[in-house]
């Protein structure tokens, strides 16, 4: 049960508006302009913002990258090949990484509840207007006050990517195998 405490609260410490994160590569397709691009990001900051804020899991999975699903699918891995963490899963019936994911996701969110929508909105704006600085073609961070967001283009979209902070926090939370560590470093 520690476990379950302890994936809640790293749910709602990343992914959600406002907290670092970060991206490794992209797609190689070129954006037509840095401000269609900008445009877009913004958007998807946005979106991805309020899905997080809202639990609107659909919304979530659209904005974000494909290696902060893989890593969660590493995390919930290796969870299984610890005992408190295979209970974990076990006694709450995870028994998928996309289960698990889902659940932690909703769980996350509902700190949020108590929030009117106009102040989720607000929220999510003020992420979405932080400075933009373009690392190349298909990568790109927003920063808002000492936090900052990395983005990647995907799929011919920019998604959010959370994994470099991501893994930092599963890494000193949980005490995975080294043949998982070094999965998830490696990612």
């Amino acid at each position: 049960m520690k476990y379950y405490l302890r994936l809640i609260m790293l749910f709602v410490c990343f992914g959600f508006a406002g907290l670092t994160a970060s991206a490794q590569e992209a797609s190689r397709s070129p954006v037509s302009s840095r401000q269609e691009s900008e445009t877009a990001i913004r958007a998807a900051v946005y979106e991805s913002a309020l899905a997080a804020a809202t639990g609107n899991l659909q919304l979530y999975r659209k904005h974000v990258a494909r290696r902060t699903l893989e890593l969660n699918r590493l995390v919930f891995e290796g969870l299984r090949e610890i005992p408190d963490g295979k209970e974990m899963l076990a006694e709450n019936k995870f028994d998928t990484a996309d289960k698990f994911f889902d659940a932690m996701f909703v769980q996350g969110a509902s700190q949020y509840a108590k929030f009117s929508r106009e102040e989720l909105e607000q929220r999510a704006r003020t992420q979405a207007s932080g400075s933009l600085t373009f690392l190349n073609e298909g990568e790109a961070v927003l920063q808002v006050g000492s936090s900052s967001l990395r983005l990647v283009y995907e799929d011919k979209e920019w998604k959010v990517d959370e994994t470099e902070s991501s893994k930092e926090l599963f890494l000193k939370t949980f005490p995975f195998t080294e043949q998982t560590r070094a999965k998830i470093q490696k990612l």
